[in-house]
């Protein structure tokens, strides 16, 4: 039995270190994998990808999204100073 398909392309450890995903037979790289900018920029490519009848988004170009990268981390650091704060 075939291994069913996910629901939507997953990011992946490229051997250059890097983050990388497939969204209609392109290659997109992401950033440093595990970076919390790989990750912000696979759910922006994902949400595109939805946004744009599951087709290869056009026109990316990560200076379009660094205003949301810089505010996802922003998030992230107050979310885990609060944590470190309130921990038991």
């Amino acid at each position: 039995m075939a291994r069913p398909r996910a629901s939507e392309p997953q990011m992946r450890h490229h051997l250059s270190g890097q983050a990388a995903v497939s969204i209609g037979g392109k290659d997109f790289y992401l950033g440093k994998w595990g970076s919390p900018e790989a990750s912000a920029r696979h759910a922006y490519l994902i949400a595109e990808t939805k946004r744009n009848g599951c087709l290869s988004p056009s026109g990316f170009d990560l200076k379009e999204i660094e205003p949301l990268v810089e505010e996802f981390l922003a998030q992230s650091a107050i979310a885990m100073c609060i944590r470190r704060h309130t921990a038991f």
